[in-house]
């Protein structure tokens, strides 16, 4: 992450006018001067000066604006780059009732994660309700569930991100509205 005192300076390089760089950093024109102020003590050397009214950046402030901004562009591109990778990685948040959670699911995750070691598996064991409000705050991705419920209803909600499934006992079939 780029110091701000960088980002000001760049500001300034931008405008080369202290109180538009301010305005533009939504900052105030004297944190402006500060900042400069402190890259010129740290670099031990001016990197503007004033030619009449004009403000003109020295040789040093060219190279430092160069710098800065190779860093800028470093620093988006290692982000891009990291988001990339992140994406990559697995991530499963999932929801069971007590049963499922306690019987079902144990040897369904191991079976799991032995075919995808990388992945990161989230397993909240919580009651029906409780796994519906986690799915709708987005904290789930699905739930599994059991229960005896009307006929009328077979699955609960269904999106392309949201999913809670209904088990039935074996050899059972489901209702019908």
């Amino acid at each position: 992450m780029q110091d701000f005192r960088m980002e000001t300076f760049l500001a300034v390089c931008r405008n080369l006018n202290y109180t538009k760089a301010a305005e533009e950093l939504c900052i105030t024109q004297p944190a402006v001067s500060q900042h400069i102020r402190h890259l010129e003590e740290y670099y031990g050397t001016r990197l503007f000066v004033s030619e009449g009214k004009k403000m003109v950046l020295t040789e040093a402030g060219r190279l430092l604006q160069s710098a800065g901004l190779t860093m800028r562009h470093d620093e988006y591109a290692l982000k891009e780059l990291m988001a990339r990778v992140g994406a990559t990685e697995r991530s499963l948040h999932m929801g069971a009732t007590m049963t499922i959670g306690e019987f079902v699911l144990p040897s369904m995750l191991s079976r799991y994660m032995l075919r995808a070691p990388e992945a990161s598996v989230h397993v909240t064991v919580a009651n029906t309700s409780d796994l519906l409000g986690l799915i709708d705050e987005g904290k789930l991705d699905f739930a599994l569930v059991e229960a005896i419920f009307p006929a009328r209803i077979m699955i609960i909600r269904f999106t392309p991100r949201k999913s809670i499934f209904l088990l039935q006992e074996p050899g059972t079939r489901p209702g019908r509205a």
